[in-house]
């Protein structure tokens, strides 16, 4: 998880390279982030593709097939066991794509009067702040994974309530304040790095046995 919050953040400030060399035409600036995205895309799946290519020549046996129903048997075997770890990464991940970044972009920071500038800094700030929790559960076990479920379910359950409060403009001098929208997006981003890397840790962890 770690290094989808560094690629991203690489994307981000690539973007804002584009921004700065071509300050007053951000639909040439688009395309060409956009292009370069996809070339390195296309790049890295190249990569990827004689990597794996590269792997299998080097294996002297032949891998002995095994069958489809012997796969789901091991996932099922596997689900059965760490079913928590699943489900709160789920819940996680389903908890981030429902706010991030449609719900979140709504609200412009009075300090950043140009849009665009305002959508890669909540990006970037987002993506910096994920790999600090991300780095974080990758070193540390803070949450034992008897309690890997309750804390995926809290957090959701807490920040679906901020931001459909946000949304609903309640006490908006308050949950649209600048001040809160960064403090509430800082602790968003930051535990969805961290709670999705503790839930992929313990989902492969030793106990599934493969």
């Amino acid at each position: 998880m770690l290094g989808n919050g560094l690629s991203g953040l690489s994307v981000n400030l690539l973007r804002i390279l584009f921004l700065l060399v071509l300050p007053n035409n951000y639909n040439a600036s688009s395309q060409i982030f956009y292009y370069l995205s996809s070339a390195f895309v296309l790049f890295c799946s190249i990569l990827s593709f004689l990597f794996i290519k590269r792997n299998m020549s080097k294996d002297e046996d032949t891998p002995t097939p095994v069958k489809i129903s012997a796969r789901m048997h091991a996932a099922y075997a596997v689900q059965k066991i760490n079913w928590q770890a699943a489900l709160g990464e789920l819940i996680t991940q389903a908890n981030y794509m429902m706010f991030f970044p449609g719900v979140i972009l709504q609200y412009q920071l009075s300090f950043i009067p140009d849009f665009s500038w305002f959508v890669i800094f909540v990006v970037t700030y987002a993506s910096v702040v994920y790999i600090i929790g991300s780095f974080i559960a990758g070193n540390i076990d803070i949450i034992p994974k008897k309690l890997y479920l309750l804390v995926a379910v809290m957090r959701a359950a807490l920040f679906t309530t901020t931001y459909i409060l946000t949304y609903k403009n309640v006490a908006p001098e308050f949950f649209k304040s600048d001040a809160f929208v960064l403090i509430n997006l800082g602790l968003f981003g930051m535990s969805y790095g961290f709670v999705a890397t503790l839930g992929m840790k313990f989902g492969s962890d030793a106990t599934t046995g493969d």
